[in-house]
Protein backbone atom coordinates (compact mmCIF):
# COMPACT_ATOMS: atom_id res chain seq x y z
CA UNK A 1 0.00 0.00 0.00
CA UNK A 2 1.32 3.41 -0.86
CA UNK A 3 -1.28 5.91 0.36
CA UNK A 4 -4.00 5.89 3.02
CA UNK A 5 -6.09 8.98 3.83
CA UNK A 6 -9.10 8.97 6.16
CA UNK A 7 -12.02 11.31 6.80
CA UNK A 8 -15.39 11.44 8.56
CA UNK A 9 -18.62 11.90 6.59
CA UNK A 10 -22.19 11.52 7.79
CA UNK A 11 -21.04 9.98 11.11
CA UNK A 12 -19.03 7.30 9.27
CA UNK A 13 -15.32 6.84 8.62
CA UNK A 14 -14.00 6.55 5.08
CA UNK A 15 -10.52 5.71 3.79
CA UNK A 16 -9.00 6.61 0.43
CA UNK A 17 -6.35 4.08 -0.58
CA UNK A 18 -3.90 3.94 -3.46
CA UNK A 19 -1.24 1.46 -4.43
CA UNK A 20 1.88 1.79 -6.58
CA UNK A 21 0.72 -1.04 -8.80
CA UNK A 22 -2.93 0.01 -9.18
CA UNK A 23 -4.42 2.49 -11.60
CA UNK A 24 -7.31 3.33 -9.31
CA UNK A 25 -7.99 5.12 -6.07
CA UNK A 26 -10.38 3.24 -3.81
CA UNK A 27 -12.82 4.71 -1.32
CA UNK A 28 -13.65 2.38 1.57
CA UNK A 29 -16.36 2.76 4.18
CA UNK A 30 -15.10 1.48 7.54
CA UNK A 31 -17.70 -0.87 8.97
CA UNK A 32 -17.87 -3.65 11.51
CA UNK A 33 -20.12 -5.71 9.22
CA UNK A 34 -17.80 -8.45 7.91
CA UNK A 35 -20.23 -9.23 5.09
CA UNK A 36 -19.71 -5.82 3.50
CA UNK A 37 -16.50 -6.30 1.56
CA UNK A 38 -15.37 -4.15 -1.35
CA UNK A 39 -14.73 -0.54 -2.10
CA UNK A 40 -17.56 1.97 -1.72
CA UNK A 41 -16.24 3.62 -4.90
CA UNK A 42 -13.33 3.47 -7.32
CA UNK A 43 -11.73 6.47 -9.01
CA UNK A 44 -10.12 5.65 -12.35
CA UNK A 45 -6.64 7.00 -13.12
CA UNK A 46 -6.62 5.41 -16.62
CA UNK A 47 -3.01 4.76 -17.67
CA UNK A 48 -1.47 6.23 -14.54
CA UNK A 49 -0.52 4.97 -11.11
CA UNK A 50 -0.65 7.26 -8.07
CA UNK A 51 2.30 9.08 -6.57
CA UNK A 52 0.57 11.33 -4.03
CA UNK A 53 -3.05 12.13 -3.17
CA UNK A 54 -4.70 15.15 -1.57
CA UNK A 55 -8.39 15.60 -0.89
CA UNK A 56 -10.91 18.08 0.46
CA UNK A 57 -14.38 17.33 1.82
CA UNK A 58 -16.83 20.24 1.78
CA UNK A 59 -20.36 19.22 2.87
CA UNK A 60 -21.18 16.36 0.44
CA UNK A 61 -18.55 17.28 -2.17
CA UNK A 62 -15.38 15.19 -2.20
CA UNK A 63 -12.52 16.64 -4.24
CA UNK A 64 -9.48 14.46 -4.91
CA UNK A 65 -6.27 15.59 -6.62
CA UNK A 66 -3.74 12.89 -7.48
CA UNK A 67 -0.24 13.39 -8.87
CA UNK A 68 0.57 10.33 -10.97
CA UNK A 69 3.82 8.56 -11.75
CA UNK A 70 3.69 9.80 -15.35
CA UNK A 71 4.08 13.34 -13.89
CA UNK A 72 0.51 14.40 -14.64
CA UNK A 73 -2.30 15.32 -12.22
CA UNK A 74 -5.82 13.89 -12.13
CA UNK A 75 -8.71 15.75 -10.44
CA UNK A 76 -12.02 14.30 -9.24
CA UNK A 77 -15.04 16.16 -7.87
CA UNK A 78 -17.95 13.98 -6.76
CA UNK A 79 -20.97 14.15 -4.49
CA UNK A 80 -20.72 11.53 -1.74
CA UNK A 81 -24.48 11.44 -1.13
CA UNK A 82 -25.13 10.24 -4.71
CA UNK A 83 -22.02 8.09 -5.18
CA UNK A 84 -22.67 4.65 -6.68
CA UNK A 85 -20.15 1.86 -6.11
CA UNK A 86 -20.89 -0.08 -9.31
CA UNK A 87 -19.34 2.34 -11.83
CA UNK A 88 -15.82 3.78 -11.50
CA UNK A 89 -15.75 7.55 -11.04
CA UNK A 90 -14.14 9.29 -13.99
CA UNK A 91 -11.83 12.24 -13.59
CA UNK A 92 -13.22 15.72 -14.02
CA UNK A 93 -9.97 16.59 -15.79
CA UNK A 94 -6.30 15.66 -16.15
CA UNK A 95 -3.49 18.19 -16.18
CA UNK A 96 -0.12 18.12 -17.88
CA UNK A 97 2.48 20.85 -18.24
CA UNK A 98 4.65 21.36 -21.30
CA UNK A 99 7.46 23.72 -22.27
CA UNK A 100 7.94 24.91 -25.80
CA UNK A 101 11.41 26.03 -26.80
CA UNK A 102 13.29 26.07 -30.10
CA UNK A 103 10.52 24.31 -31.99
CA UNK A 104 10.22 21.31 -29.67
CA UNK A 105 7.86 20.50 -26.81
CA UNK A 106 9.24 19.17 -23.51
CA UNK A 107 7.23 17.64 -20.70
CA UNK A 108 7.47 19.35 -17.29
CA UNK A 109 6.55 17.05 -14.39
CA UNK A 110 3.73 17.94 -12.00
CA UNK A 111 5.28 17.08 -8.64
CA UNK A 112 2.80 18.37 -6.03
CA UNK A 113 -0.81 19.47 -5.65
CA UNK A 114 -2.92 20.90 -2.83
CA UNK A 115 -6.60 21.84 -2.87
CA UNK A 116 -7.04 25.41 -1.64
CA UNK A 117 -10.68 26.53 -1.65
CA UNK A 118 -11.86 26.39 -5.27
CA UNK A 119 -8.31 26.35 -6.58
CA UNK A 120 -5.49 23.87 -6.98
CA UNK A 121 -1.97 24.82 -5.94
CA UNK A 122 0.23 23.04 -8.50
CA UNK A 123 3.96 22.49 -8.06
CA UNK A 124 5.91 21.63 -11.21
CA UNK A 125 9.48 21.20 -12.34
CA UNK A 126 12.36 18.83 -11.70
CA UNK A 127 15.07 20.11 -9.38
CA UNK A 128 13.67 23.63 -9.18
CA UNK A 129 9.93 23.91 -8.46
CA UNK A 130 7.51 26.60 -9.50
CA UNK A 131 4.07 26.96 -7.92
CA UNK A 132 0.88 28.22 -9.51
CA UNK A 133 -2.80 28.49 -8.55
CA UNK A 134 -5.23 26.97 -11.03
CA UNK A 135 -9.02 26.93 -10.86
CA UNK A 136 -10.57 23.51 -10.21
CA UNK A 137 -13.51 24.51 -12.43
CA UNK A 138 -11.95 23.40 -15.72
CA UNK A 139 -14.27 22.81 -18.69
CA UNK A 140 -11.87 20.63 -20.70
CA UNK A 141 -11.18 16.98 -19.86
CA UNK A 142 -7.48 17.22 -20.81
CA UNK A 143 -5.74 20.41 -19.76
CA UNK A 144 -2.24 21.13 -21.04
CA UNK A 145 -0.53 24.25 -19.72
CA UNK A 146 2.44 25.65 -21.62
CA UNK A 147 4.93 27.13 -19.17
CA UNK A 148 8.60 28.01 -19.07
CA UNK A 149 10.66 25.22 -17.52
CA UNK A 150 11.67 26.50 -14.05
CA UNK A 151 15.18 25.05 -14.39
CA UNK A 152 15.95 26.92 -17.65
Amino acid sequence: MLILKSFEYDDETFIISASKTDRNLSLWKVTEDEKKVGAAATFTLLNNSPNCVNFKLDDDQLQIACVCRNDSMVYFDTNLSTLKSKKPVKAKFTLEIASEAAGKVDHIPVTAVAIVGEELLIGYGDMLLKFELLTSQQTQKNVVLVRKDPIK
